[in-house]
């Protein structure tokens, strides 16, 4: 169970656990940001690895006052440190892999609700660059994340939460 296992963590690394009960993901990051003590905040999905000097580029790539930034993605890979047959995506704004500073975030009014699970990111990007902020690819900014198998179950859970207007 996650929860517990973060409980356990949070005091051998001193960060916060919170448990609001989200509806989505999104409701979910809001509340993150709300609470975050931080300028930077990062994304990321529960299942990506990242190198040792990943905040450290997260800093380097953003020191110059963007308002965001959004990594290289690597699935299928065979070996962390050097990887083997991998995919690399330049998917644009996913928050598998991404950090916006929290004041450009509370500007905008963070992610909206109405997306439980997918297709916030974009938004969240696309209403930041109408405001004018600046989001840019940095290509040191590197996760990698393992392949998922589209489950039917998965997707009937999302329709389950979105309310479809006729």
């Amino acid at each position: 169970d996650t929860l517990y296992v973060m409980k356990q963590m949070q005091f051998q690394f001193g960060f916060d656990v919170y448990r609001n009960g989200a509806k989505g993901a999104c409701e979910a990051r809001n509340l993150g940001i709300k609470v975050a003590k931080g300028e930077i905040i990062v994304m990321l999905d529960q299942d990506v690895f990242v190198p040792r000097d990943f905040l450290k580029q997260i800093e380097s790539a953003m020191s110059d006052g963007k308002a965001g930034i959004y990594g290289k993605m690597i699935t299928d890979f065979k070996n962390f440190v050097e990887p083997l047959n991998s995919t690399t995506i330049n998917a644009k704004y996913l928050t598998a892999n991404c950090a916006y500073r929290k004041a450009a975030l509370l500007d905008v009014g963070c992610f909206s609700e109405e997306f439980p699970f997918h297709r916030g990111d974009s938004e969240l990007a696309y209403k930041l660059i109408e405001k004018g902020y600046q989001i840019e690819y940095a290509e040191n900014v590197v996760a990698y994340h393992p392949l998922r198998k589209f489950r039917l179950s998965d997707f009937k859970r999302t329709m389950e939460m979105v309310e479809i207007d006729n």
